[in-house]
């Protein structure tokens, strides 16, 4: 298996758990979990990342459409529209939105700060200074740490 679908399953499973998590605080389990997708580039440079997080998600038993709800906004490389992108994910009550590159994860962070973020593929996280909180502290994660069990 090669080492971008390791990640790519990694990053679908935090993905579920957040949204997971996220239905269970607003104690709402008949309400289908929706996700945003914010992306910087077309769908088509993605088609194969998003590919490979739908089968994952699959593989855990979700089915986008059917127990699952994934919005999806591209910027087709106009780096300035990610801003009102991410703003109507956000308008559109998603749980958490997953991306990648920096300047979707500002564009995200901007419009609401509060909001979990899934990041894909990016620089170093470290350097850039791009946290995610987590039980009242901050974390700093980098894509490359993580690893998928054998």
């Amino acid at each position: 298996m090669s080492r971008t679908l390791k990640s790519i399953k990694i990053i679908t499973l935090c993905t579920i758990l957040f949204a997971v998590c996220v239905s269970a605080q607003a104690q709402q389990p008949t309400k289908t979990p929706r996700i945003g997708f914010l992306g910087a580039v077309s769908a088509s440079a993605l088609a194969n990342r998003i590919d490979g997080f739908r089968l994952g998600l699959r593989e855990l038993g979700y089915e986008e459409g059917k127990n699952i709800t994934i919005e999806y906004r591209y910027a087709d490389g106009k780096f300035d529209r990610l801003p009102a992108l991410a703003r109507e994910l956000i308008d559109s009550k998603v749980a958490l939105v997953v991306t990648h590159g920096e300047a979707a994860i500002e564009a995200v962070k901007q419009v609401n700060p509060n909001i979990p973020i899934v990041v894909g593929v990016t620089g170093d996280l470290i350097v850039t200074g791009h946290a995610l909180a987590s039980l009242g502290r901050e974390e700093m994660l980098r894509a490359s740490w993580i690893r998928a069990p054998s």
